[in-house]
């Protein structure tokens, strides 16, 4: 990312982040805040219409008992009792039915009620008709025994039929005592209190101890049976899910002693909604602010990108050689100082040039110097080598001749011991040992062949296919003669063949150079297995050492020479030397040389 933008993004995540949650966390104690004064308020309503309900059914109870306890209905005539039940009619809107019972439930008289509804006009628009099915009801209803006992009763509220409104049965005991004055009692006023308290969207209503509807309609936000626990003496609110799926905050506040519950339900998005009022503004808040952050972030990191690039294109160009370049940056703050910085090593890069040009010719003059003298001491190196080499060849031709010497040495001296017999005898006999002396002049022959083969030289570099087996047998009528004068033992496995592609001459000073170095490593009596193994791609032959007497004496520290030339030999016919490892019990040497096959395949190393 390049660097104005980088700096953009810090700025703004340096101020928006601390921005945001600030945000976060006000508009979280905002919405907490307002949905606790919510709560707060709804409980208030619920408490309010509690006491609303229960004020107003004392009201009218009231009223019926300052009658009642003013009569004595049993000492009343049929007349009269019949005005004292339509004075109490005439003077509540919300009793519908007024009923004398005796000690035993009996009418005194026949109810006070309007059975046409066509004649519910003017003052009596208020109340009810209702037919005889309902007044039946009403009487089975009535707790008059408990009045007579307690002086005042409520039955259960109930929903006669054809009514929309709630009832209530309540009994008054006549100032005689044995008599009951009951009203029926309708709930439509506390209803019309519920309808005008609801919140927008929300519902209020009064549930009876049974969380049965009384009053007012819960506006599908709650099923009034979940609050069956809460109508006993219970105050509080609570959060339900409505069947549709939605959230409403319910408050609840019990009625009097009668059992019942008022209940204000409101949606919670209404309860919150000035929360998410908050919470929006913030966002705007928010969004604007990163506008503002993002514009200031722009211009601030282009003051600080622009100094910058200016310095980058400037070094680029000091890259390429334009020594004493100047970087034009007028700001008087740390990127000036830098720029005043840059230019000052410009001049001096420039100012230097000269300097650094004649450090690297001297510095190139050494180099050339320096290359003379490793190239005049490696061609030192390579005429000691050189010498070495011939020393070497030379030791071996001594230790040739030194072996035809001694081999010669036997036939030689039994052609002469016959020569001198068939001299001294003649006659017949002499044949016998002319035959003898034939064989032992045709074995110096073959000796003096092997010997002239090894010791002619070709062209340099000069390869030719052989078999190194038969190299090796050739060496072997070589050194053997030492071999035997040492006591020492030589086994030579002829199979199989070993075809490789190679100079006879160099190969065979070498196999002599590593037997004479072998030699001097094995004790009297000891015995050198020579063993060959032919591969695809090269031939291997191994030299075990049985009766070893180990790396010591003066005659192994001198065989060094020896191995040294074996392995420059084999080195340089793409083998090499293997020794065994040190304290070998039974050492092997193996030499291992590519094959004749390999070598074809190979035509830079075939040369």
């Amino acid at each position: 990312m390049r660097l104005r933008p980088r700096l953009t993004l810090l700025i703004g995540l340096a101020t928006l982040i601390p921005l945001a949650v600030a945000g976060v966390m006000a508009t979280t104690v905002a919405r907490d805040a307002h949905l606790a004064q919510a709560r707060e308020l709804y409980a208030r309503q619920a408490d309010g219409l509690a006491v609303f309900a229960a004020t107003w059914l004392s009201a009218q109870v009231r009223g019926v008992q300052l009658i009642a306890s003013s009569w004595d209905v049993r000492a009343l005539d049929s007349a009269r009792a019949e005005g004292l039940a339509r004075l109490i009619y005439s003077q509540y809107d919300a009793i519908n039915v007024v009923v004398l019972l005796d000690a035993e439930g009996e009418p005194l008289v026949a109810p006070t009620a309007i059975r046409d509804p066509a004649l519910l006009t003017g003052a009596l628009a208020e109340h009810e008709a209702v037919d005889e099915a309902r007044l039946g009801e009403l009487v089975a209803r009535m707790p008059y025994t408990q009045a007579l006992t307690d002086g005042l009763a409520f039955g259960e509220a109930y929903f006669p039929a054809g009514s929309p409104h709630a009832v209530m049965p309540v009994a008054v005991v006549s100032s005689g005592g044995d008599a009951v004055i009951g009203v029926e009692l309708s709930l439509a006023a506390v209803e019309e209190q519920l309808r005008r308290q609801a919140s927008r969207g929300g519902a209020a209503l009064i549930l009876d101890e049974r969380a049965k509807l009384l009053a007012g309609d819960d506006a599908g936000l709650i099923e009034p049976s979940v609050l069956a626990g809460f109508t006993n003496q219970v105050e509080g609110w609570m959060t339900l899910t409505s069947g549709d799926g939605e959230d409403a905050l319910v408050a609840f506040a019990p009625v009097s002693d009668l059992g019942w519950v008022a209940v204000v339900a409101v949606p919670l998005r209404e309860a919150t909604l000035g929360g998410r009022q908050i919470a929006q503004r913030t966002v705007f808040i928010y969004v604007l602010a990163t506008a503002l952050v993002a514009t200031m972030g722009y211009i601030g990191a282009r003051q600080i990108a622009q100094p910058v690039v200016a310095l980058k294109d400037t070094a680029v160009r000091l890259g390429e050689g334009e020594l004493g370049r100047q970087v034009q940056i007028e700001a008087q703050d740390e990127l000036g100082e830098l720029a005043g910085a840059f230019n000052q090593m410009s001049a001096r890069l420039l100012s230097d040039q000269g300097i650094i040009a004649a450090k690297n010719a001297e510095i190139e003059a050494w180099n050339r110097e320096l290359l003379a003298r490793v190239e005049a001491r490696t061609t030192e190196l390579q005429e000691s080598q050189q010498r070495l080499v011939h020393t070497s060849r030379m030791v071996a031709v001594a230790e040739l001749g030194a072996g035809l010497a001694h081999e010669l040495n036997n036939p030689m001296a039994g052609i002469l011991g016959m020569a001198q017999l068939a001299r001294a005898k003649g006659g017949g006999d002499v044949t016998p040992m002319i035959l003898a002396i034939e064989e032992q002049a045709q074995r110096c022959r073959v000796i003096l062949a092997s010997l002239t083969r090894l010791s002619s030289r070709g062209a340099v570099e000069e390869r030719a296919p052989l078999d190194l087996q038969q190299l090796l047998a050739e060496v072997l009528v070589l050194v053997g003669g030492s071999f035997r004068d040492g006591d020492q033992h030589l086994s030579h496995e002829r199979e199989p063949p070993l075809r490789v592609l190679g100079d006879s001459a160099q190969l065979a000073q070498a196999f002599a150079q590593l037997l004479r170095s072998l030699r001097t490593a094995l004790v009297p009596g000891g015995r050198l297995f020579i063993h060959g193994v032919a591969g695809s791609e090269e031939v291997r032959v191994s030299f075990r050492l049985s009766g070893w007497r180990g790396a010591g004496g003066d005659d192994w520290l001198a065989s060094g020479m020896g191995f040294w030339v074996a392995r420059q030999v084999f080195a340089e016919h793409g083998g090499r030397l293997i020794e065994p490892q040190p304290g070998a019990e039974t050492p092997v040497y193996i030499v291992t040389l590519p094959s004749e096959a390999a070598r074809r395949t190979d035509s830079p190393r075939a040369g």
